[in-house]
């Protein structure tokens, strides 16, 4: 059950020779919650905590080796803010998505709608 939990709901694509993961979650619907602990990829290990409210998206990353590039991917204009640790930033439109490349040991994303 582990790979498509993974691969699908929570959308981690590693590429550990990179030292690249890309994020693209797509949950159900009806999941307001949910969270990965100890992911490993590569030398890197990883938390993943997904939460939603009918207003903001919060995605909150944690990983064991800074140095590693997170790539969050989200559809293109489906939410109108997004912050990264507080901070506003500005996400680059690729086809159908909206896309920011990040490092750092933890992440908080939010998303409005």
């Amino acid at each position: 059950y582990a790979i498509p939990l993974v691969q699908q709901f929570f959308g981690i694509q590693p590429m550990a020779s990179k030292k690249f993961i890309r994020i693209q979650p797509q949950m159900p619907s009806t999941w307001d919650n949910a969270q990965l602990e100890n992911i490993t990829v590569g030398d890197n290990q990883l938390k993943v905590t997904y939460g939603k409210t009918q207003k903001m998206l919060k995605l909150t990353i944690e990983q064991s080796r800074e140095d590693w590039q997170i790539q969050l991917a989200f559809p293109a204009l489906k939410y109108r803010g997004w912050k990264i640790n507080g901070q506003n930033i500005n996400p680059k439109k690729v086809g159908n998505f909206e896309l920011y490349e990040v490092k750092g040991g933890k992440l908080e994303l939010e998303l409005e709608k």
